[in-house]
């Protein structure tokens, strides 16, 4: 039987990711008038985000907390944002946009409680 906190984690990623789309959509309307690479960037920079969101769920779902572990993860994702920014960059994808699309996903993470579906302390059990 799957851990309900599984579960959780995995609804409030997945409505994270939809809110995330959705506000990659209009970003991306808003970045055409900069050209293609701007838009490209505006995904690159939200993918990115939400590819590091996923790694941080594996890690706590996993449930074993070291001090290594906890670093790996850190190192690890840390090192694959550098490798995204650098290839964008080394594509010529313009800077700004890829942080657009990073400042849009972490605008979807303050968005996520508003919608009424989190407290701060936790989810709501109605």
């Amino acid at each position: 039987m799957p851990d309900r906190t599984t579960d959780e984690l995995r609804q409030q990623f997945g409505t994270i990711s939809r809110i995330s789309l959705v506000l990659g959509a209009a970003g991306s309307l808003a970045a055409l008038f900069w050209g293609l690479k701007a838009v490209c960037g505006v995904w690159a920079g939200l993918f990115m985000c939400l590819t590091g969101l996923a790694m941080i769920q594996t890690w706590a779902v996993r449930g074993t907390f070291t001090k290594m572990s906890g670093f790996k993860s850190y190192a690890g994702r840390y090192i694959f944002y550098g490798l995204v920014i650098a290839a964008c960059l080394w594509l010529g994808v313009p800077v700004l946009s890829l942080v657009a699309g990073i400042a849009l996903q972490k605008a979807a993470l303050v968005i996520y409680p508003l919608l009424g579906k989190e407290d701060v302390d936790g989810p709501r059990y109605d």
